[in-house]
């Protein structure tokens, strides 16, 4: 476990259950400013390398929207709430609704990463909503795209065309990534992270040609993330 995890996990041990940290989640994040906030149980099951909470994956995406602040590339990306869209969050009208204005506000020709929950696995799908060019990430490298999912993100898109008026509107096209593939069963949070950083971090490689064949990552490679996962949460503990 590297240290910057251990340390965590030594305090996270040490707190009250039933207090929450607070982690700001600026208006450029999701498209709403407001705050999130982890317990002590998400700190601990992420330490320990256990399936992750939505939020978990939330403060990484802060993470990463913040390195492309700094580097003058937010109008690259864009990223939406996994606690709106994925499975639990209600009713397929309303997470397909919440996805779809999100795309509104995209730019054009910037990629949208839409991080989904199934229920006990994690997916991701990289958005175009001009070009109705989706990309489709499974680290457990399925062949078939999640029906769930892609009932959301298809709903979506039409309600995104409805809205800006595009009557001559593309097709929905997917393509499915080869991608790193978990070695587990609990691995897919960590995985979905991962392929975001990457994604960010190359914005001029082809992302069906990003992952050249790599067939996982080694446990160093997902370290990287839960190190800067770790690093970001103990900043805002007080």
């Amino acid at each position: 476990m590297p240290v910057s995890v251990h340390l965590l996990l030594r305090l996270a041990r040490i707190m009250d259950e039933s207090i929450a940290v607070s982690v700001p989640m600026e208006d450029g994040v999701f498209g709403n400013d407001h705050n999130t906030f982890i317990n002590s149980n998400d700190m601990i099951q992420f330490c320990l390398m256990q399936p992750i909470s939505t939020i978990c994956i939330s403060i990484y995406m802060r993470h990463l929207w913040s390195l492309l602040k700094m580097k003058n590339e937010d109008h690259l990306y864009a990223f939406v709430d996994p606690g709106r869209i994925s499975n639990e969050a209600g009713k397929v009208e309303s997470r397909s609704c919440a996805l779809s204005l999100r795309l509104e506000s995209a730019q054009v020709d910037q990629l949208i990463l839409a991080p989904y929950n199934t229920g006990n696995h994690w997916l991701l799908a990289a958005i175009n909503p001009y070009t109705a060019l989706l990309y489709y990430f499974d680290p457990l490298s399925n062949i078939n795209i999640n029906p769930g999912m892609k009932n959301i993100v298809e709903l979506s898109i039409k309600m995104f065309n409805a809205q800006k008026g595009r009557k001559n509107r593309k097709k929905v096209h997917w393509e499915v990534v080869k991608c790193p593939r978990q070695p587990g069963l609990v691995e897919c949070g960590y995985y979905v992270m991962k392929y975001m950083k990457e994604i960010i971090g190359t914005p001029s490689r082809s992302i069906l040609n990003m992952f050249e064949e790599k067939e996982t990552y080694t446990q160093e490679e997902i370290d990287v993330v839960r190190v800067e996962w770790a690093e970001q949460v103990d900043g805002y503990i007080k």
